[in-house]
């Protein structure tokens, strides 16, 4: 169960993220996070961990349940004649499947970021990571001094610490959960 609850942790975002930029609503991503959560449990016990890049595997399931989703849609549509507005076609026409390796792999990349500055938060205190979002944002070694009242030098020092701190997490993330 805590091994449930950990994979969930970890992945529910990730899943969200990428059913929104496939463009699916917020109420049928619910059901399809269900479904595919569903999918998961059921398949988890046979799975072949060693031989397999989970990431890819989440990914495969997903874009086919939202496939099946799509073909289930289409075809109660079909079967139960109604007519069917321009606006709920052009829906189910924006969900872009063929896109769906490139928006997986833009999530992973945020999501992976996220979680890395999320842990490595907790190794500093002080103006470390307040500098770090700042270059983050575009600002300057001097525009960030001036902000925080610290020296430029600081500025790069402290910027260096947690950009090596960030890699070695990310890195150590995609070890872990690819």
């Amino acid at each position: 169960e805590e091994a449930w609850r950990e994979l969930i942790e970890l992945y529910s975002r990730y899943i969200f993220s990428i059913l929104i930029k496939m463009n699916v609503s917020q109420s049928d991503a619910d059901e399809l996070h269900q479904e595919i959560m569903l999918k998961l449990w059921k398949r988890l016990p046979d799975l072949d961990v060693e031989n397999l890049r989970f990431r890819n595997y989440l990914s495969t399931v997903t874009k086919n349940t939202v496939l099946n989703f799509i073909r289930s849609r289409k075809r109660r549509i079909e079967r139960e004649e109604k007519a069917v507005t321009d606006s709920t076609i052009s829906y189910l026409d924006a969900i872009r499947l063929p896109e769906l390796e490139e928006i997986a792999e833009k999530e992973w990349e945020t999501f992976l970021t996220k979680m890395a500055l999320k842990n490595v938060k907790k190794s500093y205190s002080g103006n470390a990571i307040k500098v770090f979002l700042k270059t983050t944002e575009g600002k300057s070694g001097e525009q960030i001094a001036e902000e925080l009242s610290i020296k430029v030098p600081t500025v790069y020092r402290l910027r260096a610490r947690v950009k090596e701190s960030m890699m070695k997490e990310i890195a150590r993330l995609r070890f872990d959960l690819d």
